[in-house]
């Protein structure tokens, strides 16, 4: 029923609010009493924003769970969007801490390249400089997005680093375990920041060395950037013995190329 109704509304993108899960009751189930949330349904909500509810019904089910999984896209606050209709399902419990209803907005999405993402933050003053290259390596494969060493002089006049580096809330805990496991800290601060994006396009462009991907930054129909792909450039460079700087000019020059053919 979910997905016939999604398919006939003809809906592109999902979003849902941290789910809100009421918990302390026992619920009768096939092998006897258990607590809510039921086993199975945290099993599925692994990885996925929960909650605290007053509510003391089990307002979360394996079946709703599992929809839920599988149809959300992003798990936010509510969207920027323009309202076109709002619709509202009653269960047949009535619950006296909140009424006991689901609620849906269809619209059309305001688009807004703002996300909030984790910044975590340490000093270190006393780890082998040898590992940070090691470091950095680890924390991008925990799911960093970004990591930032900054020279900074500590108590006592040590020269020691502030490490910066910059993470989804679904890699945060990942993140934070790597920190701890590969460095020598003790402690890590941490907040939320806003971070803007261009929407981005890949391309692939031909030079007279072979093709090279580039990556294209625009702001509504506005290109603001084009960039050409490092690691593309680096193959071509070695396989044709010439020198990095030169694929990318003619990387830049066939982008431009391609984008005022675009135009025209």
């Amino acid at each position: 029923g979910v997905a016939t109704c999604l398919d006939y509304l003809r809906i592109d993108r999902v979003f849902c609010s941290p789910i809100p899960l009421a918990r302390g009751k026992l619920v009768r189930s096939e092998h006897g009493f258990i607590p809510i949330p039921a086993p199975a349904t945290l099993e599925i909500l692994k990885g996925i924003p929960v909650r605290d509810s007053s509510l003391e019904i089990e307002n979360v089910t394996p079946t709703g769970a599992a929809l839920l999984k599988v149809i959300v896209n992003k798990f936010t606050e509510f969207p920027p969007m323009k309202i076109e209709a709002i619709g509202y399902g009653a269960g047949t419990i009535d619950t006296p801490q909140l009424p006991n209803l689901l609620r849906v907005v269809i619209g059309e999405l305001m688009e807004e390249n703002r996300e909030e993402i984790w910044l975590l933050e340490t000093d270190i003053d006393d780890l082998n400089p040898e590992i940070f290259p090691h470091l950095e390596g680890a924390l991008r494969e925990a799911g960093a997005l970004d990591v930032v060493f900054i020279p900074n002089r500590m108590k006592k006049g040590r020269i020691g680093i502030t490490l910066r580096c910059f993470s989804e809330e679904k890699d945060k805990e990942k993140v934070l375990d790597a920190l701890f496991a590969e460095s020598s800290t003790l402690g890590v601060r941490g907040w939320k920041v806003s971070r803007w994006k261009l929407h981005r396009e890949e391309r692939e462009v031909n030079t007279s060395y072979g093709p090279v991907k580039v990556k294209i930054g625009f702001k509504g129909s506005k290109v603001v950037n084009l960039s050409p792909e490092y690691e593309s450039c680096l193959r071509l460079a070695k396989e044709c013995g010439v020198p990095l700087k030169e694929i990318y000019q003619e990387a830049i020059s066939a982008g431009l190329r391609l984008l005022k053919e675009k135009k025209e």
